[in-house]
């Protein structure tokens, strides 16, 4: 089985990956609660045709306009136009973005202090 914990579904619906009669694609079950969501943790057939991440994001206290920004470059990915359109791209911003990535990949999020050293810093270094 392959679970989908992310937003995969466009590899699926493009047919990324070859047909397979020992492959079943499962993802977990969630609830749109009045605009939140609601996790059930039950394992179903299909896959994650969206990204939950702003929602996760949001529930981590994330800056609200930092998710808009994310909701954004998600709406247009799937929209298959480029986020980084030449006309929002601001020099400051671009090496503010080049800051992040960095502080990124520099993180080791398997250890959960670290995860909320990035976040902390995300929010004190951003504004």
């Amino acid at each position: 089985a392959v679970v989908s914990t992310q937003s995969t579904g466009t590899i699926f619906h493009r047919r990324l990956l070859p047909p397979s009669s020992i492959l079943r694609y499962k993802t977990f079950d969630i609830e749109d609660d009045d605009g939140g969501l609601v996790y059930l943790y039950r394992l179903i057939d299909g896959y994650c045709l969206h990204s939950r991440a702003t929602n996760v994001a949001r529930l981590a206290g994330i800056d609200q306009s930092i998710v808009d920004r994310a909701d954004e470059i998600l709406s247009l990915t799937a929209a298959e136009k480029h986020p980084m359109q030449p006309e929002r791209v601001k020099d400051d911003n671009f090496e503010n973005c080049q800051t992040v990535v960095k502080r990124f990949l520099e993180t080791n999020f398997e250890f959960e202090e670290s995860s909320y050293e990035f976040i902390s810093w995300l929010k004190n270094n951003l504004r």
